[in-house]
């Protein structure tokens, strides 16, 4: 169950394209039809497709896809907070501290509510989808079961709050590539402004006047044709169990009868359930995602670091020489001098005089050098900000002079920034790549954190062939040329 697949097979008749992960999808159906199993089903090829779900679970039934088919063999790696069937236990009140270490981590998993109260539901459910929506920048698919109770028509004091969180997960989702799949039994009481962005709508057999109106809400919009609409929504219970009418105008589908295909994994209802022994029902190891999401849960790293040591590490081809002291040992200096040299890059300080005991000519192939146990401070002369000469002052400069957030970078960002300045961006990858080995930018979720107090602005008159970023880190202090 690992190949990674290019598109989502849900039924043998229909496949969808992978970037449908970021839209939002409804499944509608009276109890019994098929809509969870079904909607399994498009979580399964989510998963082989290499893209990250998140289910809402207040039913506890999500938990199966850790199990094969007949409660037997391996199911999916998804990690079950709360319920029953827990590997982790679900904290309402570290909802937002959850979201960011499921994101920095990656996992897929299950929120099973079941066991939450009302109170505690709509408190984790607020918290969790605002944080959700506000850092995740990865393709991502969260599906959200009995959505008339989380996103109800009629909201009722505090559920408002939960509405609200929902309704803009749905609307505005997309720009954080963030998809939703909206799963209920009961389509009269689901909030119509969510209910309507649905870019696909998948009804299994519907009964009750009241929710076939409601799929006609949707419907109408998308349909010229009133006399076929109405024909339509009659056969809606004519349906076999499994068997549904999926919607996708943008997407050319145009009310497509289909046969979801059968699931992969244990579809875990009380009903099923007593066909098993439940004793023997195993779900898969995910002791290594479990591991995953605890170290970004508790912001620990997956190797324990060692004493810091001062030392330089370059992992091409790079050798240091002293300007002024006999050249000494590599072990006995810290520093890896491998030969083959192939490129030369000069490092001299601002008072880099002829005799300084810190002046040093650093002669590398690209990529940079690795500094590893140093915090060093960059100081860019005030004539460099107009124009930058090398791919590394372009990054900085444009990092330093930004007046937006500083915990938001991308490299796409950044090269924007330098087109936006009419520079060259060739470089710059290596150049941020330099930054992140420095600590100047850090990684957190997707995004890169820029460290402005690492980056001073210095009233220096430099020479037009020296103009370059100074280095300062404990015993080295350099130009960048």
């Amino acid at each position: 169950m690992s190949e990674k697949l290019t598109k989502l097979t849900i039924s043998e008749s229909l496949s969808l394209p992978v970037d449908v992960a970021r839209r939002v999808f409804s499944f509608l159906a009276i109890r019994g039809a098929g809509k969870t199993y079904c909607a399994a089903g498009l979580a399964e090829e989510m998963i082989k497709a290499g893209i990250p779900i998140i289910v809402i679970d207040p039913m506890g039934v999500w938990w199966g896809l850790q199990v094969g088919k007949d409660g037997k063999g391996r199911g999916y790696p998804i990690v079950v907070f709360g319920g029953e069937h827990q590997n982790l236990p679900l904290e309402p009140e570290n909802a937002e501290k959850i979201a960011d270490a499921i994101v920095t981590s990656n996992i897929s998993c299950v929120l099973d509510i079941s066991e939450l109260s009302q109170t505690q539901t709509q408190k984790l459910i607020v918290a969790f989808v605002n944080e959700l929506r506000r850092i995740n920048i990865q393709d991502r698919h969260i599906f959200i079961e009995e959505a008339d109770v989380i996103a109800p028509q009629k909201p009722m004091r505090d559920e408002v709050y939960c509405l609200n969180a929902v309704d803009k997960l749905v609307r505005r989702g997309g720009n954080r590539n963030l998809g939703c799949t909206l799963i209920s039994q009961r389509s009269a009481v689901v909030n119509k402004n969510v209910l309507t962005q649905s870019d696909f709508l998948v009804v299994l057999r519907t009964n009750a006047p009241q929710d076939k109106l409601a799929v006609a809400a949707w419907a109408v919009k998308h349909s010229q044709n009133k006399k076929k609409l109405n024909a339509w929504l009659d056969s809606l219970s004519d349906l076999e169990d499994g068997e549904a009418y999926i919607w996708g105008p943008d997407m050319n589908i145009p009310g497509v009868r289909i046969k979801f295909r059968e699931r992969e994994t244990f579809h875990a209802t009380r009903e099923n359930l007593k066909r098993y022994d439940a004793s023997k029902i195993k779900p898969m190891d995910v002791g290594e995602f479990i591991k995953k999401y605890k170290y970004a849960f508790e912001g620990k790293k997956p190797i324990d670091t060692q004493k810091p040591e001062q030392k330089l590490e370059h992992t091409s081809q790079a050798k240091i020489v002293d300007e002024n002291e006999p050249r000494k040992d590599a072990v006995e200096r810290g520093v890896q001098i491998p030969s083959n040299v192939a490129h030369t890059t000069e490092l001299g300080g601002i008072d880099n005089k002829p005799g300084s005991s810190q002046s040093m000519k650093v002669e590398q192939s690209l990529p940079n050098i690795t500094i590893q146990q140093f915090t060093p401070i960059l100081s860019i002369p005030v004539e460099m900000l107009k124009h930058p000469t090398t791919p590394l002052g372009k990054a900085v400069v444009v990092l330093k002079s930004f007046d937006g957030r500083a915990d938001q970078w991308t490299l796409k960002l950044i090269k924007e920034q330098i087109k936006n300045h009419a520079w060259d961006d060739s470089g710059v990858d290596e150049a941020v790549d330099q930054l992140i080995r420095w600590e100047i930018l850090k990684r957190k979720h997707n995004y890169l954190r820029f460290d402005k107090e690492r980056v001073t602005i210095i009233q220096v008159k430099v020479d037009e062939n020296e103009q370059g970023i100074t280095v300062k880190m404990g015993f080295v202090q350099g130009v960048e040329q």
